[in-house]
This record gives structure tokens, C-alpha cells and sequence, in this order.
């Protein structure tokens, strides 16, 4: 039976137990959540070491891998492992002490680099120079995180065409929309953020907020108000991940595409820690392949052994 509301829980609880105290139904609905969230933990481990086992060539008969995947609901599709693999790191100083691991094992929610992968993979390029790309990629991205590349110096390189075939600021936010009051690019430029009302507001009920324009019986439509250091950065961070992928398309730089990156976390990186690492597949290992960038994902670094850093 499913309820809607703990509340409904809680009764249906009371009901069953005679007009049990609603201190003691509460106990026992809090502890049938824990049951069915440990039943889903438990289940979710289990499948997690099912395949590093795959991945790590420790289950290799097709046959049994078939009947296990449909006992655990994995739907991942499983190939050999392509014989040379690269992985670029944003820590090479634990990797070599460490060895690989995936950001499940190391207690990680978001990580330095792309941020693209699942929580339990690993992943690798089978192509040297998108290794390459990535490596000069997130350089450049960790100087964005840590404010040596300002909003301001993305616009000019926009505006310039630096490191593509053209000029691509038009592309990117339409045109001057760094001279546009009404655009926000205009505005982060001076450290600002706008906000519009379509109902005007009483100052007072926008606390923070400077008002601006014309207003009526004292209330405004529109607001501004000076973003914190952290805020523009974030801010700055994702306008960059527009600014990479626009470049490309004026045929500049490769773009690998950020997603979920840990911004704070790259901005404190040591260049010297971001690298490009070369493995080579174990007997029997698998893994997931890709769409896009050469890309493979394994479960576990035990799927592979480490080579070298790359000339």
C-alpha cells in the first residue's frame, strides 16, 4: 500500500496496531522507512560490485554475465576494452599515491574535472588528442574558477575572435549585449545582478536590492544589487561553458563539454596536478563506451593498469 503523506503513514500504522500511541507509530513508520531505504542500499551495493567484478574481467563468461545483469536490473552494455586508454586527472599526486578511483569512492558528489560522468565510473579517451584537449581545457577552466580569467577578458577574447577563426561574442549573448541595460551580460560586467518585476515591489520588501527607474506610489519594477566575489564566479563559470562551446563553433579550441563541475574545487587545483595518464586494458576487462570524445567508463581501476604519463 502506498501513502501520500507521513501523516497517512503514521494512522495506517495506528489503525493496524489497535489505537497504538502516535509516539510509537511514528517509531515504527520511521523504522520501515529505514528498512526499505536499507533493502535499496543494500541492493544498490550489490549491484555496484557486480559490476566492477564485469568490468574488472573477474566475471568474464557471457553467459553468467547475462543471467547477473538481469538478476540485478544492470542495463549497462558491456565490450572489451579498447587496449590503450588515457585519463586526464585533476589530481595526479593522489592518483599515483591512491591509484584511480571513482567519486562513490571517495566520498565525492561533484568533481574537479568535467563533471559529466556517474558517481561510480571511471573515464577514459581512447583518443590522445581529445586527452590533450581536455588537459588544456580545464588550465583554462581552473583560471576561470579562480578569477586569473575574468568575465571581462571572455568578452574581449569574444569580441576579438582570440583562439577561433572569428569573432564569436555576437554568437554567444546577441549582439552588444554588453552595451544592453536590459541584458544581463551587462550588468555582471559591473558585478551586478537585475531583477524585473512584472508587479512592482515596495523597496522594503526587497531587502539587498537597490531600486532603479521610475516608480509608482514608491514601488518599482525593477531592482539591481552587487553580487558576492563567490556568486560572480559562479556565475562568470557558467557563461564560460557557453563562451567554450561558441568558440568551437568559430572554429577555435575543441570544447569537452563541463557539466556538473566542483568550481570551488578546481579553482584551488594545482596546474601541475592536471595530467593526462595512459593505461592499458587488462585480460578480459570491459567497460562502457560512449557517444562522443572517445569516451569509455569502467567500474573500477582494477580494469586496468597504469602505463605513464604521455609525451
Amino acid at each position: 500500500m502506498k501513502f501520500k503523506s507521513d501523516e497517512q503513514r503514521r494512522a495506517a500504522f495506528a489503525n493496524m496496531q489497535g489505537g497504538i500511541s502516535s509516539k510509537k507509530a511514528d517509531f515504527l513508520a520511521d523504522f520501515e522507512n529505514e528498512v526499505v531505504l536499507d533493502k535499496l542500499e543494500k541492493k544498490r551495493l550489490e549491484s555496484s560490485s557486480i559490476k566492477k567484478l564485469i568490468s574488472s574481467g573477474e566475471i568474464s563468461d557471457s553467459k553468467m554475465i547475462s543471467e547477473i545483469k538481469g538478476k540485478y536490473n544492470i542495463f549497462d552494455e558491456f565490450r572489451p576494452l579498447p587496449k590503450v586508454l588515457y585519463h586526464v586527472t585533476t589530481n595526479k599526486s593522489k592518483v599515483f599515491k591512491d591509484g584511480l578511483k571513482t567519486r562513490n569512492e571517495m566520498n565525492m558528489k561533484l568533481g574537479c574535472g568535467l563533471g559529466g560522468g556517474a558517481s561510480d565510473t571511471i573515464s577514459f579517451t581512447t583518443d590522445l588528442n581529445i586527452a590533450r584537449e581536455i588537459k588544456r581545457a580545464l588550465l583554462e577552466a581552473r583560471k576561470v574558477a579562480n578569477g586569473d580569467i575574468k568575465l571581462h577578458d571572455l568578452v574581449e577574447q569574444a569580441r576579438s575572435g582570440i583562439g577561433a577563426e572569428r569573432p564569436f561574442l555576437d554568437d554567444i549573448w546577441g549582439k552588444d549585449a554588453d552595451k544592453d541595460i536590459n541584458h544581463d551580460l551587462y550588468w555582471l560586467l559591473r558585478g551586478q545582478e537585475r531583477k524585473y518585476n512584472l508587479i512592482r515591489e515596495l523597496p522594503e520588501k526587497m531587502k539587498g536590492w537597490t531600486p532603479m527607474g521610475d516608480s509608482f506610489n514608491g514601488r518599482y519594477n525593477e531592482f539591481v544589487r552587487n553580487l558576492s566575489e563567490k556568486e560572480l564566479c559562479d556565475k562568470t563559470f557558467d557563461l564560460y561553458k557557453r563562451f567554450s562551446l561558441f568558440r568551437e563553433s568559430a572554429g577555435g579550441y575543441y570544447d569537452p563539454l563541463f557539466f556538473l563541475t566542483d568550481v570551488e574545487g578546481l579553482a584551488k587545483t594545482n596546474p601541475s596536478d592536471i595530467e593526462i595518464l595512459e593505461y592499458r586494458s587488462k585480460s578480459n576487462s570491459k567497460g562502457v563506451m560512449q557517444s562522443a570524445l572517445g569516451e569509455w567508463r569502467v567500474f573500477t581501476s582494477r580494469a586496468v593498469d597504469f602505463v605513464g604519463v604521455p609525451k
